[in-house]
């Protein structure tokens, strides 16, 4: 029997907002409960702030009682507790997975030390590009693996698109992600006739939460429909099936490989989104989805056009973005773990 200790942002109290980071945890968490002869005992560090003693006392004890320790939380909390269980000679028993995108930039510009890093068992990042920086760096230890999820294939109907196009935002909602962008983009698109329509889904960021519904109760075009449910849930898989397009501008900077590309690739929806950080190795451009110049209004709007001229080719684009959903499944991209845990 090996021991696993699992330190991760899980949001096991049912009262947390779904977020990308702890949405990927319960897959991971899915995956290590299916492993057999090991026993997983797990830290969840949702709310840490109000629980810090705790936390830290647990995570003392129990690195030292694990075989291995498995580590899944935002970047500069991962320092904290790398930095503490190198001293301590833990992190040859540590695997690594890097939320988000940002630690190759914070490495390089000498933020995060990489001594500390250099000598944990496997770190997964999630692109070709932070796989290649990292190792730039020295890393030796460094494997890339792309967010994944559980799902059930859907049956996606591949209808003829008429305006106005059905357009979705799915994730958090903040300005970083690019949504002044939509509100700018598909007013503009709407100036004469109703080109586009979109609706919202996800959390809205509090600081936000006034200026955006002010926008959308000014809007006929754009509406918030709350948090969708794509957990374990097929239903809001098709639900999502049936617009044409998920609009993703997103500039924020800890972007990583979002894992709401996958939801709208499950969904059989193709992306139009912006060239950020690593958004072009999961969207392959004019096969998938499109891609647009980041923080570029005229560049989006560009799009847009050339789509309502083209809409053709979101057919096309909506078959090959639900056959790339299979590149991202939890159950075959996980089983790296296998061979590490044991």
């Amino acid at each position: 029997m090996r021991k696993v200790l699992f330190i991760a942002n899980i949001g096991l109290d049912k009262k947390n907002v779904p977020n990308g980071v702890n949405i990927k945890n319960n897959h991971i968490l899915k995956y290590l409960k299916s492993m057999r002869r090991i026993k997983i005992q797990i830290i969840d560090t949702q709310n840490w702030k109000s629980k810090f003693l705790q936390l830290f006392f647990k995570i003392f004890i129990l690195s030292f009682t694990n075989h291995k320790i498995i580590l899944s939380i935002d970047t500069k909390s991962a320092y904290q507790i790398i930095r503490f269980t190198y001293f301590f000679h833990l992190n040859k028993k540590m695997i690594y997975f890097v939320v988000g995108g940002s630690m190759p930039n914070k490495i390089n510009q000498n933020e995060l030390k990489s001594k500390y890093y250099k000598n944990i068992l496997k770190i997964f990042v999630q692109t070709d590009k932070m796989k290649y920086d990292l190792q730039k760096e020295g890393f030796c230890n460094i494997e890339k693996l792309p967010n994944s999820k559980y799902f059930e294939d859907i049956e996606v109907e591949l209808k003829e698109i008429r305006s106005p196009i059905k357009c979705f935002y799915l994730g958090r909602v903040h300005p970083d992600k690019g949504i002044d962008m939509i509100f700018e983009s598909i007013e503009r698109m709407n100036s004469n006739e109703c080109r586009y329509t979109l609706d919202f889904y996800g959390p809205i960021e509090k600081t936000y939460e006034n200026t955006f519904f002010n926008k959308i109760n000014n809007s006929k075009f754009l509406n918030y429909n709350g948090i969708i449910d794509l957990m374990d849930n097929k239903e809001g898989y098709y639900k999502l099936a049936k617009y044409d397009l998920f609009v993703f501008p997103t500039f924020w900077e800890g972007e990583g490989f979002p894992g709401v590309v996958i939801d709208s690739f499950i969904s059989g929806v193709p992306v139009l989104a912006s060239d950020w950080n690593h958004n072009s190795e999961a969207i392959q451009d004019g096969y998938n989805g499109i891609i647009f110049q980041s923080k570029n209004i005229n560049d989006l709007i560009d799009k847009l056009n050339y789509i309502d001229l083209n809409k053709s080719i979101l057919k096309e684009m909506s078959r090959n973005a639900h056959k790339s959903a299979n590149n991202y499944k939890s159950e075959n991209i996980l089983r790296v773990l296998d061979q590490l845990v044991y």
